[in-house]
């Protein structure tokens, strides 16, 4: 009886073990079913967003679909000379009779304050909004290549005149330079001075080095490499169109 208990008792946890055994063996190939299927939807997710014409585009350059269309919009209202700068994407886009060029987007860096657009002087941020070139220096003492960007702009001005950063005097002073695509005041609480620029080449520098981290002080700073290619397709009064998710919240309807 003992014996025969002993057996019965031996043979009960090994059918205990086989069936258990049998659970994790089917919890196994459930789990590989479900992780099969989560890998095609996430296929199915990522090439819904890829361009439909591949030769059109090597690659996706867009950050997300309200990127794509702010930009690829603008770029077809201004068919001349354009840049655009994703700050999202941290990335600079270079347009012409509305057309990507090739060679775009590239790296850039920005301001300390990467994400906020510019409010005034001194907070590390880079501008948001609609500009123009007004100013293409080669030769920089200190960037080599140095790109004015008409910050601040009539919104700018405006926001300033309504908060009180400026008076009505330097509102009018702005505005005024701004219809004629001059170089805007920049001395007030607004602040300015703000472009496109590189630093200057050496030997101890590589690519990746200048946009490896947001270090200006609100300027949009490039490779040299990039920069100098930059310069050669611009001119002077072309059109700089900033976006970042403060102007993306304001233009995604």
């Amino acid at each position: 009886m003992i014996v025969k208990e002993i057996w019965m008792f031996s043979l009960s946890k090994a059918m205990g073990h086989l069936f258990r055994l049998r659970m994790l063996l089917w919890v196994f190939v459930l789990i590989m079913i479900l992780g099969e299927a989560y890998c095609q939807t996430q296929k199915k997710k990522s090439s819904a967003v890829l361009p439909a014409n591949a030769d059109e585009m090597a690659f996706y350059p867009y950050i997300d679909e309200v990127s794509k269309r702010i930009i690829t919009d603008y770029a077809a209202k201004h068919p001349q000379k354009l840049i655009v700068i994703d700050k999202t994407a941290m990335k600079l886009y270079f347009y012409e009779k509305g057309q990507l060029q090739t060679g775009y987007p590239i790296p850039i860096a920005l301001g300390s304050d990467a994400v906020n657009p510019k409010l005034q002087s001194g907070d590390g941020r880079t501008p948001e909004g609609e500009f123009y070139l007004y100013s293409k220096v080669s030769g920089h003492s200190e960037f080599a290549y140095f790109m004015g960007i008409s910050y601040p702009n009539k919104l700018d001005a405006e926001r300033g005149l309504k908060s009180g950063l400026i008076t009505k005097k330097q509102y009018n002073q702005i505005t005024s330079r701004l219809a004629n695509n001059q170089r805007p005041t920049m001395n007030t609480a607004l602040g300015g001075e703000i472009g496109i620029h590189t630093v200057l080449s050496n030997s101890t520098i590589s690519y990746g080095d200048v946009t490896g981290s947001n270090w200006t002080l609100g300027c949009i700073a490039l490779e040299y490499m990039d920069m100098q290619k930059l310069f050669g397709q611009v001119k002077m009064a072309t059109k700089v169109l900033i976006i970042g998710e403060t102007y993306k919240k304001n233009h995604s309807l």
